[in-house]
């Protein structure tokens, strides 16, 4: 079905005019305030007709709004900070940092360490076994 004909806009509608139906089909078809069997269905069709007719995808500009409305909170914690610095702020803050790979401090990467015991009081054996630390993998993950 036409985004306009789900709304029951016409196709020459203002975004104003779409937006003010929206809400009014929301508010009647709403499965919390209608007890129509099918209201869940009406209210999905409703919501994806809006989302047709002003212009976004449901999976896209997702990350966008995040940077937009980190940015509002960059600028409320310090006003000097408007439009490019705030966004270049909340990009900065919305990059995940990969782990990296060290090695091991106790086993120095080769992943075993050695351990000497006393057997019987007086005799020593040495032997290798494999670093608690990193599991035997001789790096790990910061």
């Amino acid at each position: 079905m036409v985004p306009h004909e789900v709304l029951g806009v016409s196709p020459d509608a203002t975004r104003e005019e779409i937006r003010s139906r929206y809400h009014a089909l929301i508010l009647q078809y709403h499965p919390d305030r209608s007890e129509a069997p099918d209201a869940a269905d009406r209210t999905q069709a409703v919501t994806e007709a809006y989302h047709a007719l002003m212009g976004r995808d449901s999976g896209d500009g997702g990350r966008t709004r995040h940077i937009r409305k980190q940015a509002a909170k960059y600028h409320r914690k310090d006003p000097a900070k408007k439009g490019r610095a705030a966004r270049k702020a909340a990009r900065k803050a919305a990059k995940v940092k990969r782990p990296r790979r060290v090695d091991c401090g106790t086993c120095g990467g080769r992943g075993v360490t050695t351990r000497t015991r006393t057997v019987l009081g007086i005799m020593k054996r040495t032997e290798e076994v494999a670093c608690l630390d990193c599991a035997g993998q001789g790096y790990v993950v910061q």
